[in-house]
């Protein structure tokens, strides 16, 4: 189980599996997907609707913690803050 903090406000926890990012105070699940090596799945639990994001590597590699978190980070980036919704 992973519980960290780091200076950003981010933390991560992985629980039976599916790991739990907060990220800026977004809470969100990443999955592994079962069919594909190194592609994951991002559910964005305290955005809009059921909104998220998934990607994966070319070579079938694992994303790392600090990789899950950028991706999450640059996915807020683009997010505009009057609809939560991408730009």
């Amino acid at each position: 189980m992973w519980d960290d903090a780091d200076p950003a406000g981010s933390r991560m926890t992985r629980v039976g599996g599916p790991w739990r990012i907060v990220v800026d105070g977004h809470d969100w699940v990443v999955r592994e997907q079962p069919e594909r090596a190194g592609a994951y799945d991002f559910e964005w639990l305290t955005g809009p609707d059921q909104y998220g994001f998934s990607m994966g590597s070319s070579d079938g590699s694992s994303m790392d913690e600090a990789a899950m978190r950028r991706s999450i980070a640059d996915f807020l980036a683009a997010v505009d803050p009057a609809t939560g919704y991408l730009e």
